[in-house]
């Protein structure tokens, strides 16, 4: 009886530390998903980017998949009300054994645009949260002795930052409520 093939989900260390035909070997006897943040790391480095990308094409010719994005994922999910049937992306794996990663970046630029997309809203939610915490804050004189130049040593400002969080806790408690009310489904 032949063994079934396993799914295995490799990061950056076992790609960069492991020979490129041990992996392509691997991807032979099981299914290997390269994760998205495996991806997302490779298209950061800012040394060796061209070379890890070409590696992760020579894996997906040799069988491997592209695993879906948290944000694909999630948005899947939320538009189908169900779980996804299956880690790989096909589309995006696709993508990847087309690109020339030589000038074409259909790749790199989808996946930056997709995130930065859905990005973009929450960073902006947050900076508004942060802004009404920190005015409400001010209002309420929780922020006197925080300032840089009025307290320098390090431990005593973390520990009159905590006092302050805790004197708005309930505050905090009452806006996140109202806020993900708002997302609630009916």
């Amino acid at each position: 009886m032949d063994k079934m093939p396993k799914i295995i989900i490799i990061d950056k260390n076992i790609f960069q530390g492991s020979s490129q035909s041990s992996l392509c070997d691997l991807t032979q006897k099981h299914i290997l998903i390269l994760s998205y943040v495996l991806c997302v790391e490779c298209l950061k480095s800012s040394r060796n980017r061209l070379e890890l990308l070409k590696r992760i094409q020579e894996l997906i010719q040799s069988g491997a998949r592209y695993g879906f994005s948290p944000l694909k994922l999630s948005k899947y999910e939320k538009t189908n009300q169900s779980p996804v049937q299956t880690l790989i992306d096909d589309k995006a794996t696709q993508t990847i054994l087309n690109s020339q990663f030589e000038g074409d970046n259909d790749f790199v630029d989808s996946e930056a645009n997709e995130y930065f997309q859905s990005v973009t809203p929450i960073v902006e939610g947050m900076l508004t949260l942060g802004d009404t915490y920190y005015s409400n804050a001010e209002k309420k004189g929780y922020l006197s002795g925080l300032r840089k130049e009025e307290l320098t040593d390090r431990a005593a400002r973390m520990k009159l930052w905590t006092k302050t969080v805790d004197h708005m806790l309930k505050d905090i408690i009452e806006q996140t409520a109202s806020d993900v009310s708002q997302f609630s489904h009916p």
